[in-house]
């Protein structure tokens, strides 16, 4: 099973749009998937579009609604443990040998097959991206990013800041907490094999994501790095002219919350 999690928060605009191109490139390649809308306490129409949607295709897509706005961390910890709580009875739990370093119980899935596709819901990033990250899920890696640093990735209508700002914190993380395969360390598009939210849930228990803010992305990656995961990336296409809303990304406290995560997660425990 593949699962898609749509974080979203005040998406009315673009959430209809985001669900029906899902539905319309995942249909195509016979996989078994379901959309998840994690709805982020909106003040909009947001919920009542997803609703309706989940009506119209209750094999497909599901809402889980948080009621109150929390933030993109409790989004993104929501989608994981709704998709552990799915695939545990695919999952076998092996502890490991008694030298383990950690002695922390691994998640060993039966297949590679179930995933969890993490993408805006603003229409910035493209679902025909999500077959071919499952593809390499399929052959073996644990996590597949969407990166704007690979050749073919191209960023359309983000302002020269906020692509100097992303550009620094890659290099920065990159140079300090290497990962091989691994360039783009904050995007959040990303594909994670259901065995590796496993192994996160496992080590890191209640705080498998801490951060409530866009720091989220660069938390799990450092904490997936520490598991030793394999990771790969294909080229990004960000289409920024195609975000019918503002951002809400606060630029200057996101700075700081991404240096707050390299401390703890990167150097830290």
């Amino acid at each position: 099973m593949i699962y898609v999690g749509l974080p979203a928060y005040n998406e009315e605009a673009s959430i209809g749009l985001v669900i029906a191109q899902t539905l319309k490139a995942l249909g195509r390649t016979g996989l078994e998937f379901r959309i998840l809308v994690y709805n982020d306490g909106s003040r909009d129409r947001t919920l009542e579009i997803a609703r309706a949607w989940e009506a119209r295709f209750p094999d497909r897509v599901e809402v889980l609604d948080g009621g109150v706005n929390k933030g993109l961390g409790v989004a993104v910890r929501s989608l994981f443990e709704a998709v552990i709580s799915r695939t545990s009875d695919r999952l076998a739990l092996e502890r490991p040998p008694s030298d383990s370093p950690d002695g922390v119980l691994d998640y060993v899935a039966a297949d590679n097959e179930d995933a969890l596709v993490i993408l805006d819901a603003d229409c910035t990033q493209t679902p025909e991206m999500i077959w071919p990250m499952v593809q390499r899920i399929h052959r073996g890696y644990d996590l597949i990013i969407a990166s704007r640093y690979r050749a073919e990735a191209r960023v359309v209508g983000v302002t020269r800041l906020r692509r100097f700002l992303s550009w620094g914190a890659s290099l920065m993380m990159r140079t300090l907490f290497p990962f091989e395969g691994v360039r783009d360390y904050t995007t959040g598009f990303r594909c994670y094999s259901a065995r590796t939210l496993g192994r996160l849930k496992a080590h890191y228990g209640d705080e498998i994501v801490s951060e409530t803010g866009f720091a989220c992305m660069s938390e799990v990656l450092l904490k997936i790095r520490r598991l030793g995961a394999v990771a790969a990336e294909v080229p990004l296409v960000l289409r920024y002219d195609a975000k019918p809303s503002p951002s809400k990304m606060q630029v200057g406290k996101t700075v700081r919350q991404v240096f707050r995560v390299m401390g703890r997660w990167g150097f830290g425990r």
